[in-house]
């Protein structure tokens, strides 16, 4: 293993499918840079300046294509070998986007904002085609999407601890997961029959989420990088973690 020094005021940080090239979202209060480094060599290649902070940024599958999230309510596709934004996608204006993800399956790119909206945007023309957003919003702190059983799901988490489940297909809502705290990540296992979630109080929960129950607990868990890999979903022994409501 090898330990990479993060540049001061990192936010997120990402590596490619590959594992060649790692994406590092980072601020200084005010502006925000996407950086990209040379995992081999540690080397800078490049720096995006943005206008304000960037909260994430990630990788397409392609490794070609970076999304971020930035304070500005505007999330930006960008093309590495040129450095120029493909698609701007605009939110509420003084609203951050504080987290974004690729949607391969659908052609598509989420993004989430403060402003409570998740939206699943067209990659090649930069429409809405969807979006993602309960009766009483909340601010949005973290996105994902997986295709579980030829169904596409995204997963959206809010400033009071909600987790929703949502089907990406119809807009519809599947239940929604309560926690004790802003929830910063969420994960699935390799089957999508687990979703793991970081929540603020500490704790990593783990849960089948199509029944929004068996979770278990997971101490000292605050954000995504302390969340582990998880196995495949098999039976064991749980602990009741956290209240599940639809």
């Amino acid at each position: 293993l090898d330990t990479f020094p993060l540049p001061e005021g990192a936010r997120s940080a990402v590596t490619d499918s590959r594992g060649r090239y790692l994406l590092v979202a980072s601020e200084n209060g005010k502006q925000g840079w996407v950086r990209l480094f040379d995992l081999a060599t540690h080397q800078e290649l490049l720096i995006v300046p943005h206008p304000s902070v960037v909260s994430e940024a990630v990788f397409d599958p392609s490794g070609q294509y970076f999304l971020s999230a930035c304070d500005d309510g505007i999330a930006r596709l960008y093309s590495i070998e040129d450095l120029v934004p493909v698609l701007q996608l605009s939110h509420s204006p003084g609203h951050d986007v504080n987290s974004v993800c690729f949607a391969p399956d659908l052609d598509g790119l989420l993004s989430a904002s403060k402003d409570g909206t998740a939206v699943l945007w067209d990659r090649r023309t930069g429409e809405r085609r969807r979006e993602f957003k309960p009766t009483q919003p909340q601010p949005l702190y973290h996105i994902t999407y997986r295709v579980v059983a030829e169904q596409t799901i995204v997963v959206t988490a809010d400033d009071v601890g909600n987790v929703r489940i949502w089907d990406a297909g119809t807009g519809d809502s599947l239940g929604c997961i309560e926690h004790p705290g802003r929830v910063t990540h969420t994960t699935f296992d390799r089957s999508g029959a687990l979703l793991a979630t970081a929540c603020e109080d500490g704790r990593g929960r783990v849960w089948r989420w199509r029944e929004h129950t068996d979770a278990y607990l997971l101490e000292g868990i605050k954000n995504s990088t302390q969340l582990p890999g998880l196995p495949e979903a098999q039976s064991s022994d749980k602990v009741p973690a956290a209240s599940a409501a639809d």
